[in-house]
């Protein structure tokens, strides 16, 4: 799945959270992190998937690939 497939099924408010949860852990300079992620699935229905990210960094220090996957 692609970013933006994976950010075409969230509502805006979970892709706002996620993208100023991303940017803290690089700013951290954290290795990765999970996050949970609410879809909506029609008819008043909720579902929770459980995402891990890993963030790959370069010989200097920058981040370079940030990678994951989700369960639920």
């Amino acid at each position: 799945m692609t970013l933006a497939d994976w950010i075409a099924m969230l509502p805006a408010d979970e892709v706002d959270k996620g993208s100023r949860y991303l940017k803290q852990k690089l700013a951290e300079g954290a290795d990765g992190y999970e996050r949970e992620h609410r879809l909506e699935l029609g008819g008043g229905q909720e579902r929770w998937l459980m995402s891990r990210v890993h963030i790959e960094r370069g010989p200097d220090g920058r981040w370079r690939i940030a990678s994951g996957w989700e369960e639920g």
